[in-house]
């Protein structure tokens, strides 16, 4: 069992720093009642799988998140016609999340992931905080050390060049007033970090600390590289996987992503019925420098906000690869599909509607759901 198995009284809201799990483990609102009781029964398939439960229980946000959101799909699917296979063999070391058969003789793989703003920032803010904790190791400095980060890098920024660029400023600032000393900005770029340091004269030689003030510049919020980021992580050669079809199941967590804007993450240009191949300059999951790319990624299982405390407010639908090796039959999925005709330089983006309820298919009782969720469980 996942939860802890006790009478609840804390009706208090989650804490701004308090995980996912933690909150759902100990609240006595009726919402979180209900969130336990689903996940303990859809968590009853993966059992033997040590790994996977931990990461549900995690009290890391992306990890908790990642793992309810691979539940509810192999859930979703499990009970929409699919025999599934967790992890299967033959494959690299690295294996996708499951197995897909259906009835009418497909057999795919299928790989959950996320994206968002909100856990692009969480993992920036690690990566400079591990900048910071540099500078923090840099005693009895004669300076305060100011730092702005105008890239942050996913790699690893170099300890040693970036200590030793720091001391060599120390000869420059000889002399210098505060004010000449905070105007003066020293670029530092390392390993894709941009840095850029400005000192400021300590006022008593013993102060041990030498961390500044920290500055970040403002930048405009992209709704489109998160989730092409997070495409572009799993496609299938990283599992060794080039003779089948092959599904990536994206859940978009930012909120200002709507639907029909999902068409410029796989074109590289938000037309919502008709994609013109022809434009130059195009950065589409789907279509790239004038050419298809990724054809062996069949179909994008697109989720949209599935949080387990507001699954009322998801949607869900597949949208085919047109260029896919390996297409994924039409109508056997229950969602709603996206599928494109083509006529030379012309796709014409096509509906399977299917006003599909999920909730109930997932066990959820609807009615209940729906009450108020702050009310004692």
């Amino acid at each position: 069992m996942l939860f802890d198995d006790r009478i609840r009284t804390d009706s208090s809201s989650a804490a701004g720093d308090e995980s996912t799990f933690h909150f759902l483990n100990r609240s006595a609102w009726r919402r979180c009642g209900q969130v336990r009781k689903l996940l303990n029964e859809w968590s009853l398939a993966m059992a033997g799988d040590a790994e996977f439960i931990s990461q549900l229980s995690s009290d890391d946000n992306k990890k908790h998140a990642a793992a309810v959101f691979e539940l509810i799909v192999y859930t979703l699917l499990g009970k929409t016609g699919f025999e599934l296979v967790k992890h299967p063999p033959g494959m690299l070391r690295t294996t996708p999340d499951f197995r897909a058969s259906h009835s009418c003789g497909f057999t795919g793989y299928v790989e959950c992931t996320l994206s968002g703003n909100s856990f692009e920032k969480i993992e920036e803010e690690k990566r400079k905080k591990a900048v910071e904790n540099i500078i923090r190791e840099i005693e009895y400095f004669p300076y305060f050390i100011n730092l702005s980060f105008n890239v942050v890098s996913a790699r690893s920024i170099s300890k040693k060049g970036l200590v030793n660029f720091i001391r060599s400023l120390e000869a420059k600032s000889d002399g210098l007033s505060n004010a000449e000393l905070f105007e003066m900005k020293h670029p530092f770029e390392n390993n894709d970090w941009e840095l850029e340091i400005s000192l400021m004269r300590k006022s008593d030689s013993g102060i041990k600390g030498s961390l500044g003030m920290i500055m970040g510049s403002a930048r405009a919020i992209d709704h489109i590289r998160p989730a092409m980021n997070a495409l572009n992580d799993k496609k299938p050669a990283r599992y060794g996987i080039s003779d089948a079809p092959y599904i990536i199941a994206l859940d978009n967590k930012d909120m200002f992503l709507k639907e029909e804007e999902f068409n410029e993450v796989l074109w590289g240009y938000n037309a919502p019925e008709r994609i013109r191949l022809d434009y130059g300059g195009l950065k589409g999951f789907f279509f790239a420098d004038g050419r298809p790319v990724n054809t062996s990624v069949s179909a994008i299982l697109f989720c949209k906000g599935m949080n387990i405390l507001t699954m009322d407010q998801a949607r869900i639908s597949l949208w085919h690869n047109p260029f896919a090796k390996f297409p994924v039959p039409s109508g056997i999925f229950s969602c709603d599909e996206y599928y494109y005709d083509g006529d030379g330089y012309i796709l014409t983006k096509r509906a399977i509607v299917k006003e599909f309820d999920f909730l109930p298919v997932l066990g959820v009782d609807k009615s209940e759901y729906l009450k108020d969720p702050k009310e004692p469980d």
